[in-house]
């Protein structure tokens, strides 16, 4: 009876870990409120792109407008950088 009873508790701690994680994820898949809009407002406003593993790496806004859209040393898609006003 006492095992019957701590595999009874232990499965339901794991269906309540379950439930959280699933409640955690499908909160994290809803739809964003930002868009590239809202976060960069326009090409005027960007300075240089940069990678966020390479932080030495810039590429201008013309080179990434001609293609150059990865970094070249890990391939990871770049992020822009404001212009500081």
């Amino acid at each position: 009876m006492k095992h019957k009873k701590r595999f009874t508790s232990i499965l339901a701690l794991f269906v309540c870990f379950l439930f959280l994680l699933s409640a955690a994820f499908l909160s994290s898949c809803g739809k964003k409120s930002t868009d590239s809009k809202a976060v960069v407002s326009s090409v005027a406003d960007i300075d240089y792109y940069t990678c966020e593993m390479h932080p030495p790496v810039h590429i201008s806004t013309a080179q990434y407008v001609a293609g150059e859209k990865s970094c070249p040393i890990c391939n990871m898609n770049l992020i822009p950088v404001k212009k500081v006003r």
